[in-house]
């Protein structure tokens, strides 16, 4: 698969995109845009749109397309700058003599004026229209969303693209006046995340495809890059994740077991093991010099059981065997090791994800077999059968499926890593909506949370 991102068409002065592959460390990812993660958000979801499986979310709440954060960010995402002493005077008089709020965040947050984190959402979903031309009946993919925060300028007046249709998928991620206001003397800065999730079909056990990077630039060795990637498991069936996983199994070795510029990122909490798979990449970049503790097999280098406080888990002590070998080693800077190796392994993954549920929905009878173009608008609804044997057995793997699902959304809408970050950011409000509504909906409609009963969630 290839990648033309839509700035090119946008944009014929640029000439940062010489080939179909976009290159991270020049064009969309480089100084000329600011944005760490934004070739890999085009990378999605141009890929997604090659596919012809999937078109914009028909119901996308427009204040969720984006968002503009305010001034108050976390003082270690910066270099060292002057307080926005105007902003303290604002909160003032806002808040009044409060000393909760203008005394205490000098200690914890730094006020700045002169860079925003902007949070750009993309949702896509399933076509619901069936057509002869059609390879399959339904989707692979039931729906997907990226979710891209990105440090910029504060003169990048980004704000109109909440005016934006969000049926052009890409339009919201390659604004044009950001990338025409952000020049080459504004490199990196503050903090830059992205996630995504790809949910296949919930008629099938296909893993969903998961996404979570984030950094800080500069990065000062207090706060680790963070990169997760994995197809992560949807089903107990061991059967049915070895063979799953068998797709991954090439693409581990080659950029994982063996790079020594992706560590492993520590031990992992009992909680969230279930849904990552042996091949999950988990890494922490930036923080300290790692020991290798790679072996010949790769053994320790898949998820180790630990308790902590973290989403994922700490750096402790890795608990590796004695013939393990352990040599210290001086790696390149997280941003590079995210624009050459992250990059290829991303890349990688999604091609071979993609090639998976293709080969997969084409071959087995969970998918074709049971699914029919029907006038029912319900994305992946399974259609009535003569056969009731059958009939039940479809019912009861989609129920099970459907579970799945739900606890995978339970789990990450209330242990999203970046979820104190977006409240401090973009108020709680709107961070709740956007984690129930959008990343993580709800699957199953009567098992909504009362406090939550109010947001219209994507029913999957």
């Amino acid at each position: 698969m290839t990648l033309q991102t839509s700035l090119d068409n946008n944009n014929n002065n640029n000439n940062h995109h010489n080939n179909n592959h976009h290159d991270p460390s020049s064009g969309g990812g480089g100084s000329s845009s600011g944005s760490v993660f934004r070739p890999f958000a085009d990378y999605c979801i141009q890929t997604l749109n090659e596919t012809g499986w999937v078109q914009p979310m028909k119901n996308m709440p427009q204040d969720l397309q984006h968002k503009v954060g305010t001034s108050v960010l976390p003082s270690s995402l910066y270099h060292q700058r002057q307080p926005n002493l105007q902003y303290q005077q604002q909160q003032q008089n806002e808040f009044g003599n409060d000393n909760t709020v203008v005394s205490n965040p000098p200690a914890v947050l730094s006020l700045f004026d002169d860079y925003r984190v902007h949070i750009t959402v993309t949702a896509l979903e399933a076509k619901s229209e069936c057509t002869a031309a059609d390879t399959f009946a339904v989707s692979p993919i039931q729906y997907a969303r990226i979710v891209l925060m990105e440090t910029l300028p504060s003169n990048s007046n980004s704000s109109n693209s909440n005016n934006n249709n969000n049926h052009n998928i890409i339009s919201t991620i390659n604004n044009t006046t950001i990338q025409n206001q952000v020049s080459s003397s504004h490199p990196y800065h503050g903090l830059h995340a992205l996630n995504i999730v790809l949910f296949p079909n919930q008629h099938t056990t296909l893993p969903i495809w998961g996404v979570s990077m984030a950094t800080t630039v500069p990065n000062n060795g207090k706060l680790p890059t963070m990169i997760t990637l994995d197809a992560q498991p949807m089903t107990r069936n061991a059967t049915r994740n070895a063979q799953y996983a068998q797709y991954f199994h090439d693409w581990y070795v080659r950029h994982v077991r063996n790079n020594p510029n992706l560590p492993w990122g520590g031990p992992l909490r009992p909680t969230v093991q279930p849904f990552l798979s042996d091949h999950v990449l988990w890494s922490k970049l930036g923080a300290k010099k790692h020991k290798d503790t790679t072996t010949t097999g790769g053994s320790n280098r898949n998820r180790t059981i630990g308790t902590n406080d973290s989403t994922y888990g700490k750096d402790n002590n890795d608990n590796t065997s004695s013939s393990s070998s352990s040599t210290t080693a001086t790696l390149p800077s997280p941003l590079e090791i995210i624009q050459q190796d992250v990059w290829d392994a991303y890349k990688d993954h999604l091609d071979i994800y993609l090639d998976m549920i293709q080969q997969e929905c084409s071959s087995t009878d969970t998918f074709l077999a049971t699914m029919e173009c029907s006038t029912d608008t319900t994305v992946g609804a399974i259609p009535p059968s003569n056969n009731s044997t059958q009939s039940h057995h479809q019912h009861s793997r989609s129920y099970h499926q459907q579970q799945q699902y739900q606890a995978y959304c339970d789990y990450w809408r209330y242990n999203e890593p970046e979820r104190s970050t977006l409240n401090t950011l973009f108020g709680k409000e709107w961070t709740e909506r956007l984690l129930w509504q959008v990343m993580f909906p709800l699957t199953a409609t009567n098992n909504q949370d009362t406090n939550h009963s109010n947001y219209d969630s994507v029913t999957l």
